[in-house]
């Protein structure tokens, strides 16, 4: 699910957000659920395009079998986050 919108005078600005639910099956552990969250905004100024992005996931902790969970004292949910930046010319 997201949202996006145009902004500006010329409408050379642009946002969009989005959100999303995840579920994974292993054979070796229960379903796992994740979320993400993502970013986008770029501006556009004659030829020139510049982008900046963002995403995050964050997996909360399911041990894959008892096992391991006893093993484990401490476990820690998995978060990764990725950006990036982008400039595009055109012809």
């Amino acid at each position: 699910m997201g949202a996006s919108g145009n902004f500006l005078k010329e409408k050379n600005l642009n946002a969009q957000f989005t959100t999303g639910y995840m579920m994974n099956q292993s054979s070796f552990a229960n379903a796992q659920s994740n979320i993400t969250f993502s970013a986008n905004v770029s501006y556009r100024y004659e030829k020139h395009t510049f982008s900046l992005m963002a995403n995050y996931v964050y997996t909360p902790y399911n041990p894959i079998n008892e096992v391991i969970e006893r093993a484990m004292s401490r476990v820690v949910a998995s978060k990764n986050f990725a950006g990036g930046i982008s400039y595009n010319y055109s012809f």
